[in-house]
């Protein structure tokens, strides 16, 4: 399989500093994230050889699963946020609200395996299964290369005032 140069140096060149990632920004972040989305997708068009109609419902099927995906992510970041708070030292930590957060926490990377399984149910509904295996590549080398990319960054955005 071909590399994805494309997409990592789009990921690359587009990608804000870490500093332009809080709420401000939001429409610059969904700005980027359709972007990335549309080179992704692209590029898996021509990477898994598509049809028009493979590729318009891959279309489909990967915004949605993204967005809940984003969803997932964003309560995974505010539980993990509450677990940080409660455990900030020399503070007593309140065993209820740890034991809720860690159940909520279980719960979400159950849903979170269960979104994955309910995607491949789906893409294999019209993707055979090397594509299903091509897709899954592709996408791992993305998310693997935009968490390079934050990594990168995240010590930059700290040095900033």
């Amino acid at each position: 399989m071909r590399s994805l140069p494309l997409v990592f140096l789009a990921v690359t060149l587009v990608v804000p500093p870490a500093a332009a990632q809080d709420g401000d920004n939001a429409p610059q972040r969904t700005a980027l994230r359709e972007r990335i989305e549309q080179t992704f997708l692209a590029r898996a068009r021509e990477e898994m050889s598509l049809t028009d109609q493979q590729s318009a419902k891959l279309q489909e099927v990967t915004r949605r699963i993204f967005r809940q995906r984003r969803e997932l992510e964003a309560t995974n970041r505010r539980l993990n946020a509450a677990l940080a708070r409660e455990m900030r030292p020399g503070v007593a930590a309140d065993p209820r609200m740890l034991r809720g957060t860690l159940d909520s926490l279980v719960t979400l990377r159950i849903a979170s395996a269960e979104l994955y399984r309910d995607e491949q149910r789906e893409l294999s509904t019209f993707l055979s299964e090397v594509q299903r295996a091509q897709f899954h590549v592709l996408r791992e080398r993305l998310l693997n290369r935009l968490e390079d990319v934050r990594i990168q960054r995240a010590p930059a955005a700290r040095r900033r005032p």
